[in-house]
Protein backbone atom coordinates (compact mmCIF):
# COMPACT_ATOMS: atom_id res chain seq x y z
CA UNK A 1 0.00 0.00 0.00
CA UNK A 2 1.20 3.33 -0.52
CA UNK A 3 1.18 6.36 1.82
CA UNK A 4 1.48 10.05 1.75
CA UNK A 5 2.28 12.88 4.53
CA UNK A 6 0.87 16.47 3.35
CA UNK A 7 0.60 19.76 5.54
CA UNK A 8 -2.86 20.42 5.37
CA UNK A 9 -4.22 24.03 5.68
CA UNK A 10 -4.52 25.56 9.32
CA UNK A 11 -7.62 24.32 10.91
CA UNK A 12 -9.86 27.47 11.15
CA UNK A 13 -9.52 27.67 7.76
CA UNK A 14 -12.33 25.44 7.52
CA UNK A 15 -13.85 25.78 3.45
CA UNK A 16 -10.03 25.64 2.77
CA UNK A 17 -9.92 22.45 4.86
CA UNK A 18 -12.81 20.44 3.35
CA UNK A 19 -12.08 21.45 0.25
CA UNK A 20 -8.17 19.87 0.31
CA UNK A 21 -9.42 16.80 1.78
CA UNK A 22 -12.18 16.76 -0.71
CA UNK A 23 -9.56 16.85 -3.57
CA UNK A 24 -7.43 14.45 -2.48
CA UNK A 25 -10.01 11.65 -1.84
CA UNK A 26 -10.64 12.72 -5.56
CA UNK A 27 -7.01 11.46 -6.83
CA UNK A 28 -7.83 8.72 -4.64
CA UNK A 29 -5.66 9.52 -1.57
CA UNK A 30 -8.09 8.87 1.58
CA UNK A 31 -7.47 10.31 4.80
CA UNK A 32 -6.32 7.83 7.40
CA UNK A 33 -5.12 10.43 10.32
CA UNK A 34 -3.75 13.76 11.04
CA UNK A 35 -1.51 15.31 13.37
CA UNK A 36 -1.13 19.06 14.18
CA UNK A 37 0.72 19.99 10.75
CA UNK A 38 -0.13 16.74 8.87
CA UNK A 39 -2.07 14.85 7.13
CA UNK A 40 -1.67 10.99 6.08
CA UNK A 41 -3.36 9.41 3.28
CA UNK A 42 -3.67 5.88 1.55
CA UNK A 43 -3.55 5.24 -1.72
CA UNK A 44 -7.46 4.19 -3.00
CA UNK A 45 -9.65 4.01 -5.67
CA UNK A 46 -10.98 8.05 -6.60
CA UNK A 47 -13.77 8.79 -4.71
CA UNK A 48 -16.00 11.78 -4.69
CA UNK A 49 -16.37 12.67 -0.94
CA UNK A 50 -17.96 15.58 1.22
CA UNK A 51 -15.74 16.35 4.63
CA UNK A 52 -16.65 18.13 7.14
CA UNK A 53 -14.00 19.51 10.59
CA UNK A 54 -16.17 19.54 13.98
CA UNK A 55 -14.70 21.02 16.64
CA UNK A 56 -15.04 19.68 20.21
CA UNK A 57 -16.39 21.91 22.81
CA UNK A 58 -16.79 22.17 26.74
CA UNK A 59 -20.76 22.92 27.26
CA UNK A 60 -19.51 26.48 27.54
CA UNK A 61 -18.81 26.72 24.20
CA UNK A 62 -14.80 26.72 25.13
CA UNK A 63 -12.18 24.00 23.99
CA UNK A 64 -9.00 22.30 24.39
CA UNK A 65 -7.33 19.72 23.01
CA UNK A 66 -8.09 17.19 25.64
CA UNK A 67 -11.90 17.54 24.42
CA UNK A 68 -13.17 14.67 22.13
CA UNK A 69 -16.99 14.90 20.94
CA UNK A 70 -19.65 13.04 23.38
CA UNK A 71 -20.51 9.27 21.53
CA UNK A 72 -24.32 10.44 21.13
CA UNK A 73 -22.87 13.39 19.32
CA UNK A 74 -21.20 11.35 16.92
CA UNK A 75 -24.01 8.57 16.40
CA UNK A 76 -26.23 11.38 15.29
CA UNK A 77 -24.17 12.34 12.67
CA UNK A 78 -23.77 9.56 11.61
CA UNK A 79 -27.54 8.71 11.49
CA UNK A 80 -27.93 12.04 9.01
CA UNK A 81 -24.67 10.55 6.97
CA UNK A 82 -21.51 11.42 8.00
CA UNK A 83 -18.80 9.13 9.25
CA UNK A 84 -16.29 9.75 11.03
CA UNK A 85 -12.87 9.40 9.99
CA UNK A 86 -10.36 10.68 12.49
CA UNK A 87 -10.36 12.77 15.49
CA UNK A 88 -6.58 14.79 16.27
CA UNK A 89 -7.07 16.61 19.59
CA UNK A 90 -10.41 18.68 18.94
CA UNK A 91 -10.51 18.58 15.64
CA UNK A 92 -13.08 15.82 14.32
CA UNK A 93 -13.34 15.01 10.66
CA UNK A 94 -16.27 13.65 9.24
CA UNK A 95 -17.46 12.07 5.83
CA UNK A 96 -19.63 11.53 3.63
CA UNK A 97 -20.27 10.21 0.49
CA UNK A 98 -20.93 12.30 -2.59
CA UNK A 99 -24.00 10.76 -3.79
CA UNK A 100 -25.99 11.31 -0.59
CA UNK A 101 -27.07 14.60 0.68
CA UNK A 102 -26.02 14.51 4.72
CA UNK A 103 -26.91 17.71 5.35
CA UNK A 104 -25.25 19.98 7.11
CA UNK A 105 -24.24 19.82 10.81
CA UNK A 106 -25.21 23.48 12.03
CA UNK A 107 -27.76 25.37 10.85
CA UNK A 108 -26.46 28.99 11.61
CA UNK A 109 -22.67 29.54 11.14
CA UNK A 110 -22.94 31.23 14.68
CA UNK A 111 -23.14 28.21 16.18
CA UNK A 112 -19.73 27.21 15.56
CA UNK A 113 -18.16 30.44 15.72
CA UNK A 114 -16.65 30.76 18.86
CA UNK A 115 -14.92 27.29 18.21
CA UNK A 116 -13.22 29.02 15.18
CA UNK A 117 -11.84 31.91 17.12
CA UNK A 118 -10.11 29.99 19.61
CA UNK A 119 -8.78 27.47 16.78
CA UNK A 120 -7.23 30.75 14.84
CA UNK A 121 -5.53 31.63 18.17
CA UNK A 122 -4.11 27.97 18.61
CA UNK A 123 -2.37 28.25 15.33
CA UNK A 124 -0.88 31.60 16.13
CA UNK A 125 0.44 30.59 19.16
CA UNK A 126 2.10 27.12 17.47
CA UNK A 127 3.40 28.76 14.59
CA UNK A 128 5.05 31.40 17.17
CA UNK A 129 6.20 28.89 19.30
CA UNK A 130 8.01 26.84 16.51
CA UNK A 131 9.67 29.66 15.39
CA UNK A 132 11.41 30.11 19.09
Amino acid sequence: MKYKLLIHPPEYALARTEAFYERQASMGWLLKSRNLSFSLFEKGEPQSLHYRVEFAAKRDGSIHSGITLPEDQVAWYEACGWHLVTSSGYVNLFCAPDTTDPGELYNEPEQQAATLVFARKRSAQAAIAAVF
